[in-house]
């Protein structure tokens, strides 16, 4: 069993006989061929023929399966913390371009071995 094999088995996938996806919704969807991408929902025939724009390949297929996408990581107080530090920097006054990361973490680590 492959790996997108295991997870088609352990998810839970919605039959477009079942429920069909709203218009224009991201999802993961399952093809005809057992393939798992992603892609958005454009046009609904019949309760067999779901449509949907398949993002890396740019093709049009049918789906047979498929499910909303996932919600975001939360962000992390780590991920948090950085940020703050990041908008704090910028607050400072000073002019910044593309050249100045190196300033920028040489900020955020002074800032951290102080917390």
């Amino acid at each position: 069993m492959s790996i997108d094999e295991a997870k088609i088995s352990t998810t839970e996938w919605i039959s477009v006989k079942d429920k069909t996806p709203k218009i224009k919704e991201d999802l993961i969807f399952l093809n005809g061929k057992n393939e798992v991408t992603v892609g958005e929902c454009f046009a609904i025939e019949d309760k067999n023929m779901v449509w949907i724009h398949d993002y890396s390949r740019g093709t049009n297929e049918i789906a047979t399966y498929w499910m909303p996408l996932p919600s975001p990581p939360e962000k992390t107080d780590k991920y948090k913390k950085m940020i703050n530090l990041i908008e704090e920097w910028l607050n400072e006054p000073g002019d910044y371009d593309v050249e100045m990361w190196p300033e920028i973490e040489k900020f955020i680590i002074r800032k951290c071995k102080k917390q």
